[in-house]
């Protein structure tokens, strides 16, 4: 084999060989990399963590729609500023009163457990 002849094959297997370890070594980061899920404009998250967060808002959906059944006073799935009004007048007498006023913190616990409270 000439000079260039062997120039050349040494080269070319040079290059041959490193473009496949930089393709093996893509291929194992790629491997190891965790399942995404992404929508456009929000952060990827895990498939774990978008499963664990999906279950989290349906059970506030959940729990939303058991806060709001004490609200809707005669039952057609509806509540009307008469209805939502009365929970909330019926929550205030319910609560401890200094002066007219109520402590944010009784208002966080009658937030908490309803109107069925105390």
């Amino acid at each position: 084999m000439g000079n260039f002849a062997h120039f050349f094959w040494s080269s070319t297997v040079k290059q041959v060989l490193i473009a496949t370890t930089l393709a093996l070594a893509c291929a194992a980061t790629f491997a190891q990399s965790p399942t995404t899920i992404t929508e456009p404009g929000k952060t990827p998250i895990s498939a774990k963590a978008g499963a664990a967060a999906e279950a989290k808002v349906e059970a506030r959906k959940e729990a939303s729609a058991e806060t709001a059944k004490p609200m809707d006073a005669n039952g057609d799935g509806m509540i009307s500023r008469t209805e939502y009004n009365n929970y909330h007048a019926s929550m205030w007498k319910k609560m401890k009163l200094t002066k007219g006023m109520a402590a944010q913190s009784d208002m966080h616990e009658m937030m908490k457990l309803g109107a069925a409270s105390k």
